[in-house]
């Protein structure tokens, strides 16, 4: 029997190592494309006249309209972007063998500080939007969830509870906006129209159910009896919205730029439902913990 134990410990460990490092594997590596090849969201900071045309005005002399116009500005966020992305695709691809560079597990907390502060700038781009500030919590953590297992395996499953809170600040971010709490993306409206064929009006009213369910399960799995409920809606429909990005998007006549956008939005979206997964092999554990005892 605690042979059986044993075993069964050592195959969960097994399985959550390669879950959280193909999370953290995705997220880099699909952050650090989009950055590379587009940029962060400084703009919306940096050029916002209302927030800073009295600092720049005193602080270097310029006019506003010098400001904005400068090439110097423009190409510095331009390098700090791709300098990022940089950043991001080599951590990704150390992930594959991060377990051997004990010294270069700390650049993991590092990409979790980074990522805050480019889902902060998006923030402030997008109006303020709560949803769009909360949704992101499953990306931005991931790093700093990977860094924490490897610190301590034995320990990770004292950190469901933090796990619960970035799965269900995700879910609910993305139900603000399906259920037209926040504006509804049109790119969500049209994604249910190519998958569906269904009409415009059809479309919103789906989205209204499913950001529904987004906001109900977000709540209720933080209720023990139905977690693992929750988490089976979760999982599936993570995954489902990560590969509509490139499903509904892709175009055959245009297959390599389409690809190139929409392959890296589908990626470092993944772990939307590859977290919650994890979550319910820690609960899986706990109740095969039980059986046996």
């Amino acid at each position: 029997m605690e042979s059986t134990k044993r075993s069964s410990h050592f195959n969960l460990l097994i399985n959550l190592s390669l879950l959280l490092k193909l999370s953290c594997v995705l997220l880099l590596l699909g952050r650090g494309w989009q950055l590379f090849f587009w940029d962060v969201p400084l703009r919306a900071i940096l050029w916002n006249e209302d927030l800073l045309s009295g600092v720049v005005e005193s602080l270097f002399g310029m006019t506003w309209s010098d400001w904005a116009r400068s090439s110097v500005l423009d190409n510095g966020i331009n390098i700090f972007s791709r300098l990022l992305g940089a950043f991001y695709l080599f951590l990704g691809a150390l992930c594959f063998k991060i377990e051997r560079y004990r010294y270069l597990w700390r650049l993991l907390p590092l990409a979790t500080v980074t990522l805050i502060f480019i889902f902060g700038l998006s923030f402030v781009a997008k109006f303020f939007y709560i949803g769009m500030l909360i949704e992101h919590a499953i990306q931005a953590f991931t790093p700093l969830l990977f860094y924490i297992y490897l610190r301590s395996p034995s320990r990770f499953k004292h950190y469901r509870l933090g796990i619960k809170i970035m799965i269900s600040a995700t879910f609910i971010g993305h139900g603000l906006f399906a259920i037209g709490f926040h504006p509804v993306p049109g790119h969500f409206v049209d994604m249910i129209i190519v998958v569906l064929g269904c009409s415009n009006q059809t479309a919103l009213a789906i989205l209204k159910v499913a950001g529904s369910l987004d906001i109900i399960t977000s709540i209720a799995i933080f209720v023990p009896q139905l977690t693992r409920f929750c988490l089976f809606f979760m999982i599936p429909w993570g995954i489902a919205t990560a590969f509509a990005r490139i499903v509904t998007h892709i175009n055959f006549n245009l297959l390599q730029d389409t690809t190139h956008q929409w392959l890296a939005e589908t990626v470092y979206r993944l772990p939307h439902g590859l977290i919650p997964l994890i979550l319910y092999l820690l609960l899986f554990r706990d109740q095969e913990s039980e059986n046996i005892t």
